[in-house]
């Protein structure tokens, strides 16, 4: 699995941060349905919101990137952002390793900073 499969696993398996999603445009998701497909699903882009309502939204799955996730982690200060984020990696809760995505590791990070949780062996649980 490369880095991106991996981090729409984390995205299909998150039921915390998918209810935050204000849909702009230029946001990336993948359809439910797809999940039930062999073959890897295929990643849109939100380029017309009147079409986005709220129940389209459910039937999707949102791929927040880094300045999504740095955008609902709320740092008013950035280099304090970057000092929790080096504590996470290096003394967080595990199962972050360095060949992890940018994404993937931020994602881990929101997750544990905002709902105490971390991400194993391709699941989130509690902490």
């Amino acid at each position: 699995m490369d880095n991106f499969d991996s981090y729409m696993t984390m995205c299909i398996e998150d039921k915390d941060i998918q209810p935050l999603w204000k849909p702009i445009v230029g946001h990336k998701f993948i359809q439910k349905i797809a999940l039930y497909k062999s073959e890897l699903p295929t990643i849109y882009t939100v380029i017309n919101m009147t079409v986005l309502t709220e129940e389209i939204k459910k039937d999707l799955i949102w791929l927040p990137f880094q300045e999504d996730l740095q955008n609902i982690l709320n740092y008013s200060n950035y280099n304090l952002l970057l000092e929790d984020l080096l504590n996470f990696i290096y003394k967080g809760p595990g199962e972050i390793n360095l060949q992890m995505s940018g994404n993937e590791t931020l994602f881990a990070f929101a997750k544990f900073k905002l709902f105490n949780k971390k991400w194993h062996t391709n699941q989130w649980i509690s902490l």
